[in-house]
């Protein structure tokens, strides 16, 4: 009584009564619950997580004693909470709520975390919610345990959009840590005056709610799709706020970007942009766990929302809340890919050997698959749009699979099919020109090569000179000569969209340049040959060299060292002199220079309209940003390249280019508010006398950018894997102190006087040779064969499911039929087969006999069964006995002890003789008479009566026809068909009279089952018109099944609703399943 009481008070909302009352009980899950409520009705949640209260006080000191007695409760049903770990996660919750502790939010988290049978997730999410907007995210921890707590997000929108059959006890949790209790399947109910979570989604949602109602109702769908409204929208609100933090300590992390560019008077000290040195490797560890963090957070989110992507109808518009947007996907690869890049591109590697921390990073962020998982979906979704024919990424195809290559070996994707891709790619383009839906033209703007029946993307010399990168012997020579020909196809095609981003191509020349540099040393005829780069370019080879170093492959220099085939050294140069062409424009066409240094002065321009320039704009400080310093880094990186090839014209570069590479740098104008080491190079560049003054200027810009220059020669004598030799000290004395072409002093004097010659492409070098063109070709008949193979095996795959398809349907066709029998033969029930002789009972005569040798006959029980039989004597629901299992009116007849009649004792007294009872009364005259009786009407019954009392019952059970409908099922038979079942009725009660009287002389039964079946073939035929006319409304459901819901009608036939798979065997059915159904419902 006194839990009622207190369940009272609670429903009235009076829990400081209950409360009272619990204690008096000693019940503490009733005192912490209560308590917990109590509290959470005197407080209120901001937006934030945090919580306020005007009894802050004393909400503490109960939330504390809610604490401790949960914590120590060792129950497993608590009331309302189920386990005490959610008791105690309350409390905790709302206790650093109230004091901003993030010990109590942490020690809630972990007592969520230890819920049974199932962590509670959905309230690890209100955990989440104070910490995305309270917490330190400087403590690494704290940003982790956040991104954990974003896959529980969609983990709970799971199963409150989808749930299925396992997940009813986790839907059950989050309903009830929203305040809402089951009412009905489909209803729920919350009490408003407890305050519960419920109340807040709907109110943020515009639904007004009376919080003086005791009870408020409300669909478990309405509330389920509230509840997920609201989780998407703070899972929103987090996700941004955690992209903006990352994003925020990524800067913070790295170098500062205005440092990186020279920019150090602007820089603050302590400064908001990043470090003011270079990364140290602990800084670049810290930054690249926090890169591989981002990447998980996305995962996240992009694994989860397609887990949820696909939602039933009445959850579809919360489709529209958590899409990410298309340009802020994928941020955290392009930062950790950016993180690399710099690292590695920009470090100086004066150690030659492989890089043993590109190696360490390599074989780490291999083992992360989420994000491998990560990677290979942002590929996938950049070809998707380059793939678009309305999308204008379709010009970047070439940068895409210059990635590509690269990444997916680097990282170890091995599941992106590149050249499938491609070559879909090109037959998709090929179609298209086919077709007349794009022009020769534009096809050449887009990267492809088109030559009659063929369509060629240019990147293929790309993936090929990277082949012979990556192969198992390194073929630097192969793989120059094919970068030589991507590079001329570039410069023929003079199409600027289509050039890939410019930092990721001046990493492949400088590693080419390199390359071509050492093979020119090697394979040099002339004394003394050397050559001058800066030390970041060793790193770049290293850093190429990893992405392709695994089980096999050679770096590139000891595969130049190992290198033995002869190389002219005009065969080299030509390639380097297409390197050093692309960057001056010498053909009037591609112009490296000038693109990049005309992007660098449109970024510097100021988009403020001079009308409403003002005062305070004129002084404030010129904003670098993020486009600007990026065109000051790619800028400044093209000069760089431009000079190390002047500085070694004349050894490793044809000197014919000189004029043409410094007339480019020479025309430069920088804008305003540019980079003085920047402005200070170019400057230098204008007014050199000679390459001397180039050296010193390269040399200069270097050191600002602490970064060595280093002199460098081949020695492949050395007993070592590699052959080349390294100085940090330049002698300047090699330099001349003048130019080579007396055209190049001219143009440093007067820049407008040069103007680049036109330089004619080799038919070799540019188009596609023979060999090649059968190669794609063969490619394009093996690819068209494939997919013909592929289409022709799907065809015969789908003819033989098909095949055993009907296979299989004839075969349980014929198991349905064998099974069909047995059912009939187990239905059609023995009416005698309990009629049984033992040593406990005669079924014949009605004896049943005792331990104690007493001989009694039973008394007739008559019952309102349709077959009455002689059970064994055992409980009446034994499973023996098979009549109770296949007929629906007949019950046990076992005779209780106390109503047995003792037999007379001269019976009795005849047991003296050492015989058995079931012995003496298998001898007596009343039993042979008996049973020879019993043998005769057996045989005449099952002869003769048995089928037609069976098509009978069969026949009105088919066609309903006991149905209370029946006169709107058969209108016009109403009268004859009540006469049929009347008789069927009667001959049934007349084998019940003749089984429990065991009156086997019986002489009557034989008439009444004969006029039972005359009256059943009178109406045969209009019945089964009737009911194939019914059949034809509703096809699959019996007229009875069809007003099922209105009538009422018992039915004791069964019906499945599961559609065939093969057609029903033609067998004639019967079987009655009452008291298995009657089993079922007592199962339940």
């Amino acid at each position: 009584q006194g839990n009622e009481a207190a369940q009272i008070y609670i429903d009235q909302g009076q829990i400081d009564q209950a409360l009272l009352l619990a204690r008096d009980l000693g019940r503490k899950d009733w005192i912490g619950y209560c308590l917990v409520v109590e509290s959470q009705i005197q407080t209120s949640i901001q937006f934030d997580g945090s919580a306020i209260s005007d009894k802050k006080d004393e909400v503490v000191e109960k939330v504390k004693e809610a604490f401790d007695l949960f914590k120590n409760l060792q129950e497993y049903n608590c009331y309302k909470f189920g386990d005490p770990q959610n008791g105690a996660g309350e409390a905790s919750l709302l206790f650093g709520q109230l004091t901003n502790d993030k010990s109590e939010i942490n020690l809630s988290w972990g007592a969520f975390n230890k819920a049974k049978p199932y962590r509670n997730e959905v309230a690890q999410l209100e955990c989440m919610n104070w910490m995305v907007y309270n917490s330190d995210f400087t403590d690494r921890q704290n940003l982790y345990q956040v991104v954990k707590g974003m896959q529980n997000l969609y983990g709970v929108l799971k199963v409150l959009t989808k749930p299925g059959l396992e997940d009813k006890h986790r839907l059950g949790q989050i309903l009830r840590f929203f305040g809402l209790e089951n009412k009905t399947d489909a209803e729920l109910m919350c009490n408003p005056t407890l305050r519960p979570r419920i109340l807040g989604v709907l109110k943020s949602q515009g639904t007004n709610i009376n919080e003086k109602l005791l009870k408020f109702d409300i669909s478990q769908q309405k509330a389920r799709f509230s509840i997920a409204q609201d989780l998407l929208i703070k899972g929103k609100h987090w996700y941004k706020r955690l992209c903006l933090e990352f994003e925020r300590q990524h800067k913070m992390l790295g170098q500062c970007s205005l440092f990186s560019i020279g920019i150090k008077d602007q820089c603050q000290t302590p400064c908001s942009r990043g470090l003011h040195s270079k990364l140290a490797d602990a800084n670049f560890r810290k930054l690249m766990d926090l890169d591989m963090l981002f990447v998980e957070l996305e995962y996240y989110i992009k694994s989860g929302e397609e887990a949820i992507s696909i939602l039933p109808n009445e959850f579809k518009q919360l489709q529209e809340i958590f899409l990410t947007p298309k340009d802020k996907e994928f941020v955290s690869c392009k930062l950790l890919l950016s993180s690399l890049h710099t690292r590695f591109c920009q470090k100086e590697g004066i150690a030659i050997s492989t890089n043993s921390e590109v190696f360490h990073w390599k074989k780490t962020l291999r083992q992360k698959r989420y994000l491998r998982m990560q990677l290979e979906s942002m590929l996938g979704a950049r070809y998707d749009r380059v793939r678009d024919k309305n999308n204008k990424m379709r010009e970047k195809n070439v940068e895409l699979f210059m990635n590509i290559i690269f990444i997916m070996n680097f990282f170890n994707i091995p599941t992106i099919p590149l050249y499938k891709i491609l070559r879909q790619f090109e037959q998709d383009l090929l179609v298209e020109y086919r077709n007349r839906s794009i022009s020769p033209r534009s096809l050449e703007e887009l990267g492809f090569i088109l030559e009659k029946d063929l369509v060629h993307c240019l990147v293929r010399r790309f993936l090929e000179a990277y082949e012979h990168l990556s192969s198992t012997n390194n073929n630097p020579d192969g793989a120059l000569r094919k970068f030589s020909k991507f590079i001329q196809l570039e410069r023929k095609k003079n199409h600027e969209p289509m050039l890939p981003d410019l930092n990721l191509l001046l990493m492949w020349i400088e590693f080419f340049s390199v390359t071509a540099f050492c093979l020119e040393c090697k394979f040099t005829t002339r004394e003394e040959m050397s050559f001058v780069i800066p030390a970041s370019y060793l790193s770049i080879v290293n850093f190429v060299d990893t992405s392709f170093l695994g089980e096999q492959g050679v770096p590139t220099l000891e595969a130049i060292n190992r290198y033995s085939h002869y190389l002219e050294q005009d065969l080299i140069r030509n390639k380097t002199e297409s390197l050093v062409a692309i960057l001056a424009g010498t053909d009037k066409k591609m112009n490296i220079i000038k693109l990049a240094f005309q992007r660098l002065t449109e970024s510097m321009k100021s988009f403020e309209p001079l009308d409403s320039i003002e005062e305070d704009f004129i002084t404030r400080k010129f904003e670098y940003s993020k486009e600007r310093i990026e065109s000051i880094t790619i800028a400044e990186r093209v000069l760089v390249a431009s000079l190390v090839y002047v500085c070694n014209m004349g050894k490793t570069v044809y000197k014919v280019s000189e004029t043409h590479v410094i007339g480019e740098i020479c025309k430069i104008r920088l804008p305003e508010h540019c980079p003085e080491r920047l402005t200070l190079a170019v400057k230098g560049v204008q007014k050199a006398n000679g390459i001397n003054d180039i050296v010193v200027c390269l040399k200069a810009l270097l050191e600002q950018r602490e970064e060595k220059l280093l002199h460098c020669w081949w020695q492949p004598w050395l007993n070592r894997r590699h052959g080349i030799e390294i100085d940090t000290e330049i002698d300047m004395s090699i330099f001349q102190d003048f130019f080579f072409l007396p055209k190049t002093r001219e143009v440093v004097i007067d820049p407008n006087t040069f103007i680049a010659s036109q330089t004619n492409f080799g038919e070799d070098e540019t188009a596609l040779s023979t060999e090649e063109k059968e190669k794609i070709r063969a490619e394009y008949v093996l690819y068209e064969e494939q997919q013909k193979k592929k289409k022709s095996a799907l065809t015969i795959l789908n003819f033989l499911k098909h095949v055993k398809f009907l296979s299989n349907c004839q075969n349980l066709r014929e198991l349905c039929e064998i099974e069909q029998e047995k059912m009939d033969k187990s239905r059609s029930v023995d009416i005698f087969r309990d009629i049984i002789v033992n040593d406990k009972i005669c079924g014949i005569c009605g004896v049943y006999f005792k331990p104690e040798e007493r001989i009694i006959e039973r008394e007739q029980e008559p019952e309102d069964s349709e077959y009455p039989v002689l059970n064994q004597p055992t409980f009446p629901s034994a499973p023996g006995n098979i009549l109770q299992k296949w007929f629906s009116d007949i019950k046990s007849f076992v005779v209780d002890p106390s109503k047995e009649v003792a037999t007379t004792s001269q019976e009795i007294g005849e047991s003296y003789c050492g015989l058995t009872p079931l012995q003496k009364h298998e001898r007596s005259e009343s039993h042979l008479s008996k049973q020879q009786e019993f043998k005769l009407f057996q045989g005449s019954y099952n002869n003769n009566l048995k089928r037609d009392v069976d098509k009978m019952k069969a026949f009105i059970e088919k066609y309903e026809l006991k149905s209370t409908r029946i006169k709107k099922l058969y209108p016009d038979c109403t009268l004859e068909i009540a006469h049929t079942t009347r008789s069927y009725d009667t001959v049934v009660k007349h084998i019940k009279y003749i089984l429990e009287n065991r009156d086997w002389r019986d002489q009557h039964l034989h008439q009444m089952v004969k006029e039972m079946f005359g009256r059943g073939r009178e109406i045969y035929d209009y019945v089964l018109d009737k009911y194939i006319l019914q059949s034809k409304i509703s096809s699959n459901k019996t007229p009875v099944q069809q007003y099922r819901h209105e009538d009422n009608y018992d039915d004791t036939d069964y019906y499945e609703d599961l559609e065939p798979v093969v057609a029903e065997p033609k067998t004639k059915e019967y079987y009655n399943s009452k008291y298995k159904q009657a089993g079922k419902r007592r199962g339940k």
